[in-house]
């Protein structure tokens, strides 16, 4: 079985998707009610003979219907992370290959990217091919050749490459893959 609802479902399959979550979370609403009533003595409810003879269910009932509900109803499509980290496994993609991934959004996840890089440095090589990987979610890449510019040699010189992302320090003489990738999906988990 499959974690997640197809992301190519139509608006229909979605719609019915969606209504069968709200009446599952309704469902289990319902009977957390009722289990509270009962086990509370609130109220004079009185339940037929079957309630009591299945007290013992109630609770795992209760939450199979809510769980099941909220799964239900979460988006049937991936985020666009998921999505693109999907379409990249997909097509072979590693870490020593740049592959094309398609845009999904209209806007990248940051804001602004700038490097302080300078001439024949090769860890500043791979940090741009790590950064060129994660395109998808980066806008185009500011570069600042540090050399050029004598406070910005002595604030930079000896830890290029220097990301930065939005403003802050981020990676200095390295960027680590794992590191932007938890960054970029912390960042969509705020979105969504």
């Amino acid at each position: 079985m499959s974690s997640a609802p197809n992301p190519a479902e139509s608006p229909q399959q979605k719609q019915i998707r969606q209504r069968i979550g709200q009446l599952l979370l309704w469902g289990g609403g319902l009977m957390a009610v009722l289990v509270f009533a009962d086990r509370s003595g609130v109220g004079s409810l009185s339940f037929p003979a079957f309630w009591y003879r299945s007290r013992s269910a109630h609770l795992l009932v209760t939450a199979v219907l809510l769980f099941s509900g909220l799964w239900l109803l979460r988006d049937g499509q991936k985020d666009r992370c998921a999505a693109d980290r999907d379409h990249r496994a997909a097509d072979g993609a590693n870490r020593d290959r740049v592959e094309e991934v398609d845009r999904t959004a209209d806007r990248p996840i940051f804001e602004n990217v700038r490097v302080y890089t300078r001439r024949r440095c090769p860890l500043c090589d791979d940090a741009l091919v790590v950064l060129r990987q994660y395109r998808a979610w980066l806008p185009e890449v500011e570069l600042v050749d540090v050399d050029e510019r004598p406070e910005l040699a002595e604030q930079y010189g000896q830890w290029v490459p220097v990301v930065e992302m939005d403003g802050r320090t981020r990676f200095r003489g390295h960027v680590d893959a794992w590191v932007l990738e938890r960054m970029i999906q912390a960042r969509c988990r705020r979105r969504s």
